[in-house]
């Protein structure tokens, strides 16, 4: 079996270095992060039987968290041999959106290729040559036999569509989770929603205490209903009070 994956890489081997994977580009889980093991579960069994899962919700419902953490979980067991690669598909549409202003077409899609590929972590000097004005279904190919886990983060933009649609299609063996406010349409490829709900009361005071452990409970209670469970907002207005109180939350 090891042969086997040694020869079907070998056109891969000329242009990639044998040490390509990076030990992580995703970020850091929040500490904070609370309540949400049951949802993490869902979408790693799901990602253990379907090829694509979308993530779903409401603005700073913790969406992104969730994909933090089910990654740090398929990573620390080596579910995927070939590694899990993080994407901000929000700064990668920004940058898009530059690189249109500053590039006319085919040389516009090479250099996002490029960004892609270094936002990713692969920095190999021999695949950047060989990946000059190349698109985004060349990059693909490459990785065709990959066993691996993309994570599309923040892919409300038309960009994370595309990208996730043609990653499916060109690849055999690599997956997407991906985030966004609203479920995804990607043609044909079929995907799996998970729709992020609000934090349950205990797990919204857990985290105010564990963010402002000397808040009292008339305080706690009228964030958690300020917030409506969200632990976004919750962050928000905890650190609006901070800036409003000169640097000190209010125990009131």
């Amino acid at each position: 079996r090891g042969g086997r994956r040694q020869r079907r890489r070998s056109f891969l081997a000329r242009s990639i270095s044998q040490q390509h994977h990076p030990l992580s580009t995703t970020p850091p889980v929040p500490s904070y992060a609370l309540g949400r093991h049951v949802q993490v579960s869902k979408c790693v069994s799901m990602l253990r039987q379907h090829r694509c899962v979308n993530v779903i919700g409401r603005r700073r419902i913790g969406k992104s968290t969730i994909a933090k953490m089910c990654t740090r979980y398929v990573e620390e067991r080596n579910f995927f041999a070939d590694g899990v690669y993080y994407i901000d598909m929000k700064a990668l549409a920004r940058e898009a959106s530059r690189l249109s202003g500053d590039f006319a077409g085919d040389e516009a899609q090479s250099q996002l290729v490029g960004a892609f590929v270094r936002a990713i972590g692969l920095h190999d000097e021999g695949l950047a040559s060989s990946l000059k004005g190349a698109s985004f279904r060349s990059l693909f190919q490459l990785l065709a036999q990959w066993h691996c886990l993309f994570v599309l983060d923040n892919a409300n933009c038309a960009l994370g569509a595309s990208l996730a649609t043609e990653l499916l299609r060109v690849t055999h063996k690599a997956k997407v989770l991906m985030t966004s406010n609203m479920a995804i349409d990607l043609d044909d490829v079929h995907r799996q929603v998970v729709v992020v709900r609000e934090l349950s009361l205990g797990s919204s005071r857990e985290l105010i205490r564990a963010l402002a452990p000397w808040k009292n409970e008339k305080a706690i209670a009228s964030l958690i209903a300020k917030s409506r469970g969200c632990p976004g907002s919750i962050c928000s207005e905890l650190e609006a009070e901070m800036k409003q109180r000169g640097g000190r939350y209010s125990q009131k």
